[in-house]
Protein backbone atom coordinates (compact mmCIF):
# COMPACT_ATOMS: atom_id res chain seq x y z
CA UNK A 1 0.00 0.00 0.00
CA UNK A 2 1.48 3.32 -1.03
CA UNK A 3 1.39 6.22 1.46
CA UNK A 4 0.76 9.69 0.15
CA UNK A 5 2.16 12.75 1.87
CA UNK A 6 -0.45 15.43 2.40
CA UNK A 7 0.88 18.84 1.37
CA UNK A 8 -1.17 21.68 2.87
CA UNK A 9 -2.26 24.31 0.42
CA UNK A 10 -3.15 27.02 2.97
CA UNK A 11 0.32 27.84 4.23
CA UNK A 12 1.04 31.59 4.78
CA UNK A 13 2.35 33.47 1.80
CA UNK A 14 5.69 35.29 2.30
CA UNK A 15 6.20 39.00 1.63
CA UNK A 16 7.40 39.82 -1.80
CA UNK A 17 10.43 42.05 -2.19
CA UNK A 18 8.26 44.91 -3.40
CA UNK A 19 5.96 44.67 -0.37
CA UNK A 20 8.95 44.63 1.97
CA UNK A 21 10.41 47.72 0.33
CA UNK A 22 7.06 49.51 0.62
CA UNK A 23 6.87 48.71 4.35
CA UNK A 24 10.43 49.95 4.91
CA UNK A 25 9.64 53.14 2.99
CA UNK A 26 6.54 53.77 5.11
CA UNK A 27 8.51 53.23 8.32
CA UNK A 28 11.19 55.63 7.06
CA UNK A 29 8.60 58.29 6.30
CA UNK A 30 7.05 57.90 9.76
CA UNK A 31 10.45 58.19 11.43
CA UNK A 32 11.25 61.29 9.35
CA UNK A 33 7.97 62.84 10.44
CA UNK A 34 8.32 61.95 14.10
CA UNK A 35 12.02 62.69 14.64
CA UNK A 36 11.73 66.51 14.41
CA UNK A 37 8.82 66.40 16.84
CA UNK A 38 10.85 64.29 19.27
CA UNK A 39 13.85 66.60 18.93
CA UNK A 40 11.63 69.65 19.43
CA UNK A 41 10.14 68.10 22.57
CA UNK A 42 13.61 67.36 23.93
CA UNK A 43 14.79 70.88 23.20
CA UNK A 44 11.70 72.32 24.88
CA UNK A 45 12.54 70.30 27.99
CA UNK A 46 16.17 71.42 27.89
CA UNK A 47 15.12 75.04 27.42
CA UNK A 48 12.82 74.82 30.42
CA UNK A 49 15.65 73.34 32.50
CA UNK A 50 17.94 76.15 31.36
CA UNK A 51 15.29 78.67 32.42
CA UNK A 52 15.06 77.05 35.83
CA UNK A 53 18.85 77.12 36.19
CA UNK A 54 19.08 80.88 35.63
CA UNK A 55 16.04 81.47 37.80
CA UNK A 56 17.79 79.66 40.65
CA UNK A 57 20.75 82.01 40.29
CA UNK A 58 18.44 85.04 40.31
CA UNK A 59 16.65 83.86 43.43
CA UNK A 60 20.01 83.28 45.11
CA UNK A 61 21.00 86.89 44.38
CA UNK A 62 17.72 88.14 45.84
CA UNK A 63 18.23 85.99 48.95
CA UNK A 64 21.76 87.33 49.28
CA UNK A 65 20.43 90.87 48.99
CA UNK A 66 17.73 90.20 51.59
CA UNK A 67 20.39 88.90 53.99
CA UNK A 68 23.13 91.49 53.51
CA UNK A 69 21.09 94.42 52.11
CA UNK A 70 23.63 94.79 49.31
CA UNK A 71 24.65 93.24 46.03
CA UNK A 72 27.29 90.49 46.01
CA UNK A 73 30.65 91.40 44.49
CA UNK A 74 31.04 90.20 40.93
CA UNK A 75 34.66 89.36 41.53
CA UNK A 76 37.06 89.88 44.39
CA UNK A 77 40.72 90.77 43.96
CA UNK A 78 43.72 90.89 46.27
CA UNK A 79 47.20 92.36 45.97
CA UNK A 80 49.80 89.61 45.86
CA UNK A 81 53.48 90.48 45.44
CA UNK A 82 52.55 93.97 44.30
CA UNK A 83 50.06 92.93 41.62
CA UNK A 84 46.32 92.33 41.58
CA UNK A 85 45.10 88.75 41.49
CA UNK A 86 41.58 87.46 41.11
CA UNK A 87 40.50 85.51 44.16
CA UNK A 88 36.98 84.40 43.24
CA UNK A 89 33.85 85.47 41.42
CA UNK A 90 30.23 85.91 42.47
CA UNK A 91 29.06 82.32 42.23
CA UNK A 92 30.81 80.91 45.33
CA UNK A 93 29.06 83.59 47.41
CA UNK A 94 25.68 82.47 46.08
CA UNK A 95 26.10 78.78 46.93
CA UNK A 96 24.56 78.98 50.45
CA UNK A 97 21.51 80.65 48.90
CA UNK A 98 21.15 77.96 46.23
CA UNK A 99 21.14 74.89 48.48
CA UNK A 100 24.84 74.30 47.83
CA UNK A 101 26.28 74.98 51.29
CA UNK A 102 28.26 71.76 51.08
CA UNK A 103 30.20 73.18 48.12
CA UNK A 104 30.71 76.56 49.76
CA UNK A 105 32.09 74.88 52.88
CA UNK A 106 34.85 73.40 50.74
CA UNK A 107 35.82 76.82 49.40
CA UNK A 108 38.51 78.80 51.24
CA UNK A 109 37.80 82.49 50.62
CA UNK A 110 41.21 83.48 51.95
CA UNK A 111 42.77 81.78 48.94
CA UNK A 112 42.30 82.19 45.23
CA UNK A 113 39.98 79.88 43.35
CA UNK A 114 43.12 78.60 41.61
CA UNK A 115 44.82 77.58 44.87
CA UNK A 116 45.52 73.84 45.30
CA UNK A 117 43.42 73.74 48.49
CA UNK A 118 40.36 74.86 46.53
CA UNK A 119 40.58 72.07 43.98
CA UNK A 120 37.82 69.96 45.64
CA UNK A 121 35.47 72.95 45.58
CA UNK A 122 36.12 74.18 42.06
CA UNK A 123 35.79 70.65 40.67
CA UNK A 124 32.41 70.10 42.34
CA UNK A 125 29.54 69.23 40.03
CA UNK A 126 26.88 71.95 40.27
CA UNK A 127 24.09 70.97 37.85
CA UNK A 128 22.26 74.30 37.71
CA UNK A 129 25.37 76.09 36.37
CA UNK A 130 25.32 74.19 33.06
CA UNK A 131 22.75 74.42 30.28
CA UNK A 132 21.57 70.95 29.19
CA UNK A 133 21.64 72.10 25.54
CA UNK A 134 25.34 72.95 25.71
CA UNK A 135 27.43 70.24 23.99
CA UNK A 136 30.24 70.66 26.53
CA UNK A 137 28.03 70.12 29.60
CA UNK A 138 29.99 68.42 32.35
CA UNK A 139 33.31 69.54 30.84
CA UNK A 140 36.25 70.83 32.82
CA UNK A 141 38.79 73.48 31.94
CA UNK A 142 42.51 72.89 32.45
CA UNK A 143 44.17 75.62 34.46
CA UNK A 144 47.17 75.41 32.16
CA UNK A 145 44.92 76.97 29.50
CA UNK A 146 44.09 79.98 31.65
CA UNK A 147 47.18 81.90 32.63
CA UNK A 148 50.80 81.33 33.51
CA UNK A 149 50.18 83.31 36.71
CA UNK A 150 47.83 80.75 38.21
CA UNK A 151 48.91 79.04 41.39
CA UNK A 152 48.10 75.50 40.27
CA UNK A 153 49.20 74.83 36.68
CA UNK A 154 47.66 71.64 35.33
CA UNK A 155 44.74 71.68 37.76
CA UNK A 156 41.11 71.66 36.59
CA UNK A 157 37.74 73.23 37.36
CA UNK A 158 34.17 72.60 36.27
CA UNK A 159 32.73 75.26 33.98
CA UNK A 160 29.64 77.45 34.07
CA UNK A 161 27.38 78.51 31.20
CA UNK A 162 25.85 81.43 33.13
CA UNK A 163 27.86 84.60 33.66
CA UNK A 164 27.14 87.94 35.36
CA UNK A 165 27.26 91.10 33.25
CA UNK A 166 30.19 93.40 33.97
CA UNK A 167 29.45 95.90 31.23
CA UNK A 168 27.99 96.22 27.74
CA UNK A 169 30.02 97.54 24.81
CA UNK A 170 28.62 99.94 22.23
CA UNK A 171 28.98 99.72 18.46
CA UNK A 172 32.49 101.20 18.73
CA UNK A 173 33.44 98.50 21.29
CA UNK A 174 33.67 101.04 24.12
CA UNK A 175 32.03 100.47 27.51
CA UNK A 176 28.53 101.90 27.46
CA UNK A 177 27.96 104.64 29.99
CA UNK A 178 25.60 103.48 32.69
CA UNK A 179 26.44 99.80 32.33
CA UNK A 180 27.54 97.37 35.02
CA UNK A 181 31.12 98.53 35.40
CA UNK A 182 33.94 96.60 36.95
CA UNK A 183 35.78 98.51 39.65
CA UNK A 184 38.66 97.27 41.71
CA UNK A 185 37.05 97.14 45.12
CA UNK A 186 35.23 94.07 43.86
CA UNK A 187 31.68 95.42 43.79
CA UNK A 188 29.59 93.80 41.11
CA UNK A 189 27.26 96.57 39.97
CA UNK A 190 29.08 99.85 39.73
CA UNK A 191 28.62 103.12 37.87
CA UNK A 192 31.15 103.70 35.12
CA UNK A 193 32.15 106.90 36.96
CA UNK A 194 33.22 104.83 39.96
CA UNK A 195 30.03 104.75 42.02
CA UNK A 196 28.84 101.55 43.64
CA UNK A 197 25.46 99.92 43.37
CA UNK A 198 24.92 98.66 46.90
CA UNK A 199 21.28 97.67 46.57
CA UNK A 200 18.41 97.11 44.20
CA UNK A 201 17.29 100.71 44.54
CA UNK A 202 20.49 101.76 42.75
CA UNK A 203 19.33 100.09 39.52
CA UNK A 204 17.75 103.23 38.12
CA UNK A 205 16.29 101.62 35.00
CA UNK A 206 14.20 99.21 37.08
CA UNK A 207 14.71 95.57 37.93
CA UNK A 208 12.28 94.32 35.30
CA UNK A 209 14.04 96.24 32.49
CA UNK A 210 17.60 95.12 33.23
CA UNK A 211 19.35 91.80 32.65
CA UNK A 212 22.24 90.86 34.92
CA UNK A 213 23.07 87.24 34.05
CA UNK A 214 23.54 85.86 30.53
CA UNK A 215 23.84 82.43 29.01
CA UNK A 216 27.14 81.67 27.28
CA UNK A 217 27.17 78.01 26.31
CA UNK A 218 29.91 75.79 24.97
CA UNK A 219 32.70 76.71 27.40
CA UNK A 220 35.50 75.81 27.63
CA UNK A 221 35.32 75.14 23.88
CA UNK A 222 35.27 78.00 21.38
CA UNK A 223 32.24 78.25 19.09
CA UNK A 224 31.59 80.58 16.18
CA UNK A 225 28.18 80.47 14.50
CA UNK A 226 27.51 76.95 15.72
CA UNK A 227 30.91 75.47 14.81
CA UNK A 228 33.74 74.65 17.21
CA UNK A 229 37.05 76.29 16.34
CA UNK A 230 40.52 76.73 17.78
CA UNK A 231 40.43 79.63 20.28
CA UNK A 232 42.37 82.70 19.07
CA UNK A 233 42.95 83.91 22.65
CA UNK A 234 42.60 82.65 26.20
CA UNK A 235 39.32 84.54 26.65
CA UNK A 236 37.07 81.48 26.42
CA UNK A 237 39.18 79.65 28.99
CA UNK A 238 39.54 82.62 31.35
CA UNK A 239 35.81 82.94 31.92
CA UNK A 240 35.06 79.22 32.15
CA UNK A 241 35.72 78.15 35.80
CA UNK A 242 32.51 78.60 37.80
CA UNK A 243 34.33 79.96 40.86
CA UNK A 244 36.67 82.25 38.95
CA UNK A 245 36.42 85.56 37.17
CA UNK A 246 33.09 85.17 35.39
CA UNK A 247 32.06 88.86 35.21
CA UNK A 248 31.60 89.34 31.46
CA UNK A 249 31.96 92.41 29.27
CA UNK A 250 29.45 91.87 26.44
CA UNK A 251 30.81 92.64 22.97
CA UNK A 252 29.14 93.08 19.61
CA UNK A 253 30.72 91.01 16.83
CA UNK A 254 30.83 91.01 13.06
CA UNK A 255 28.39 88.57 11.49
CA UNK A 256 31.18 86.05 10.90
CA UNK A 257 31.87 86.04 14.65
CA UNK A 258 35.61 86.45 14.14
CA UNK A 259 36.08 90.16 14.82
CA UNK A 260 34.57 93.00 16.82
CA UNK A 261 32.82 95.36 16.89
CA UNK A 262 29.89 94.64 14.61
CA UNK A 263 26.10 94.33 14.47
CA UNK A 264 25.80 90.86 16.04
CA UNK A 265 24.74 90.97 19.68
CA UNK A 266 24.52 87.22 20.40
CA UNK A 267 25.10 83.73 19.01
CA UNK A 268 27.99 84.73 16.73
CA UNK A 269 30.81 83.93 19.17
CA UNK A 270 30.89 82.45 22.66
CA UNK A 271 34.06 84.35 23.51
CA UNK A 272 32.63 87.64 24.83
CA UNK A 273 28.91 87.69 24.09
CA UNK A 274 25.71 85.74 24.92
CA UNK A 275 25.69 82.40 23.13
CA UNK A 276 23.36 79.45 23.33
CA UNK A 277 22.46 76.23 21.59
CA UNK A 278 18.75 77.05 21.76
CA UNK A 279 17.47 77.97 18.30
CA UNK A 280 17.02 81.69 17.70
CA UNK A 281 18.29 83.35 20.86
CA UNK A 282 19.63 83.12 24.41
CA UNK A 283 18.40 82.98 27.98
CA UNK A 284 18.82 86.09 30.14
CA UNK A 285 18.43 86.44 33.90
CA UNK A 286 16.46 89.61 34.66
CA UNK A 287 17.15 91.60 37.83
CA UNK A 288 13.62 91.08 39.12
CA UNK A 289 14.36 87.35 39.34
CA UNK A 290 12.60 86.34 36.14
CA UNK A 291 14.16 84.76 33.06
CA UNK A 292 13.56 85.85 29.47
CA UNK A 293 14.47 84.35 26.12
CA UNK A 294 15.70 87.18 23.90
CA UNK A 295 15.76 86.68 20.14
CA UNK A 296 19.12 86.99 18.46
CA UNK A 297 17.53 89.52 16.10
CA UNK A 298 16.99 91.99 18.95
CA UNK A 299 17.89 95.57 18.05
CA UNK A 300 21.39 96.51 19.21
CA UNK A 301 20.28 99.70 20.96
CA UNK A 302 17.52 97.82 22.77
CA UNK A 303 19.98 95.12 23.82
CA UNK A 304 22.45 97.64 25.21
CA UNK A 305 19.70 99.56 27.00
CA UNK A 306 18.56 96.36 28.73
CA UNK A 307 22.13 95.68 29.83
CA UNK A 308 22.73 99.14 31.32
CA UNK A 309 20.98 99.60 34.66
CA UNK A 310 21.89 103.27 34.98
CA UNK A 311 21.37 104.52 31.45
CA UNK A 312 17.87 105.90 31.91
CA UNK A 313 16.73 104.70 28.48
CA UNK A 314 12.95 104.41 27.93
CA UNK A 315 12.99 100.74 26.96
CA UNK A 316 10.73 97.80 27.68
CA UNK A 317 11.72 94.17 27.83
CA UNK A 318 10.78 92.66 24.41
Amino acid sequence: MQLRTHIPTDRPRAFTLVELLVVIAIIGILVALLLPAVQAAREAARRMQCTNNIKQIGLAIHNYHDTYRSMPPGRTVATVAGSLRFRYGVLPLLMPFAEQSNVEELFDYSLGYDDPNNQPAVNSNIPFLVCPSSPSRGAKVNFSDLSSALQTPGATATVTNYLPVRNVRNSANAMLEGSFAEIRDGQWFGLSGGGVCTGFNSILDGLSNTFWFVEIGGHPDYYVNGKMKTPPTAGVFLFSPWAGNTAMALNAYAIDGLSRPGPCMMNCSNEFQPYSFHPGGCMFGIADGSVRFLAETVDGDTFRALGSPFGGEPVQMP
